[in-house]
């Protein structure tokens, strides 16, 4: 409901407050709007500060699209991603085949594919909620970041290791301090040979925070990092 102008102001403080707690780069994904309109506006508007625009249609089948999940794929891979495109670098999605409202492996499969071939690069939202197939799929596609990785198996981990250079787990202890989920192994994987990386994923859903500062003492008070590795 918001106008164009609201929209960048709001833009410009949630960068400024996240540039004064140490934020150095700001990726912003869409996936709130789900229509074509509101997902091409949302990222056309968050390409005016920052290069790291990341088109996140696929980020849940929306209420009104729950009956006829197909055709919301269609929408995604079709006049969505070729509405989204011009005004991305990434394409996402969320593959947690453990929510109803999420995506399967060959639903994201078909998304990132699809993105792929609109020429942009590749995320993937993975192994947050459960066990599931979204951090062997980045690696297999060569994503450059999995997202989450709060359940892993020991494939899992080999699959990363053997992507370490191209694939990075980028994990988000504010994400499970505001869920009161389970922790991600980050020592697992730091010393399996994992390429780790920290954000913050402030979003109004599940960490409503921009603070790196915060995110650094959660890594090294609950995922055993070291301060200096965080």
């Amino acid at each position: 409901a918001a106008t164009d102008d609201e929209l960048r102001a709001l833009l410009r403080a949630r960068v400024l407050e996240m540039r004064a707690l140490g934020t150095t780069t700001v990726e912003v994904k869409s996936g709130y709007g789900l229509t074509v309109e509101d997902e091409a506006r949302s990222l056309r508007l968050a390409g005016e500060v920052t290069q790291e625009t990341t088109f996140l249609g696929a980020h849940v089948v929306p209420p009104e699209a729950r009956g006829d999940r197909a055709a919301y794929l269609d929408l995604v891979c079709g006049p969505m991603l070729s509405a989204c495109a011009p005004h991305a670098r990434w394409v996402d999605v969320f593959c947690e085949p453990s929510s109803p409202y999420a995506f399967t492996g060959e639903e994201s499969r078909r998304v990132l594919t699809a993105g792929r071939d609109a020429g942009l690069g590749l995320r993937v939202h993975g192994n947050q909620l459960g066990p599931g197939p979204g951090v062997s799929l980045a690696v297999e596609l060569g994503a450059a970041s999995v997202d989450h990785c709060t359940f892993l198996d020991d494939t899992d981990v080999d699959d990363l290791v053997g992507a370490a250079g191209t694939t990075v787990a980028t994990l988000l202890p504010g994400v499970e301090f505001s869920t009161r989920q389970p922790y991600p192994d980050a020592r697992r994987l730091i010393e399996a040979g994992v390429d780790v990386a920290l954000a913050s994923d402030c979003n109004p859903g599940t960490c409503n925070t921009a603070s790196m500062p915060f995110v650094i003492a959660l890594a090294v008070r609950e995922m055993r990092m070291t301060a200096a590795e965080a």
